[in-house]
């Protein structure tokens, strides 16, 4: 019997939402905004991964929401691949890479919805002066969706991001 690992990036958010009470999903990409704006708005892009990777490292299920904002190109997210369950949104934005390791990722709970409508919401994931960009989000271990609230197996331990139990 394995137990999985979760991690907790917020308070529980209120409600749920499934298939039928429409979990919206959004793919923006506006060509007109200026890339390097964000770069100087946000802050450190180092510290940005930094940041994922030790709230997420060894993850199977994020207690609160995903947001993968900020990534360069020459960043290893490997350590997403343990990642199945989300309990919030996902936020991907802003990121210049060609591939996101999601791939044993299974549903997207929607407790919590980014701008209070979209469960997966995807953004500016390309930078115009090259050719890096996300060109597909690839879901490829069986069915996936956002389905009713559920919590999950007993016995799970929460991982924060200082690494002790939430």
């Amino acid at each position: 019997m394995s137990t999985a690992t979760t991690c907790r990036t917020g308070p529980a958010g209120r409600g749920h939402c499934s298939d039928r009470a429409g979990a919206a999903v959004a793919v923006w990409g506006w060509p007109w905004w200026p890339w390097w704006l964000w770069w100087l708005v946000t802050g450190d892009a180092q510290h940005q991964y930094q940041t994922l990777h030790k709230m997420y490292n060894n993850c199977e299920i994020v207690m609160g929401n995903l947001e993968i904002v900020l990534i360069d190109h020459s960043q290893d997210l490997s350590f997403l691949q343990t990642i199945r369950e989300v309990t919030g949104y996902i936020l991907i934005a802003m990121n210049v890479f060609a591939a996101l390791p999601l791939q044993n990722l299974r549903v997207i709970r929607g407790t919590q919805f980014y701008e209070e409508r979209f469960a997966l919401f995807v953004l500016l994931n390309y930078n115009p002066n090259n050719t890096q960009a996300l060109r597909q989000l690839r879901l490829d271990n069986g069915p996936f969706g956002v389905p009713p609230l559920f919590w999950g197996p007993s016995g799970v331990t929460p991982c924060c991001p200082t690494g002790a139990p939430c």
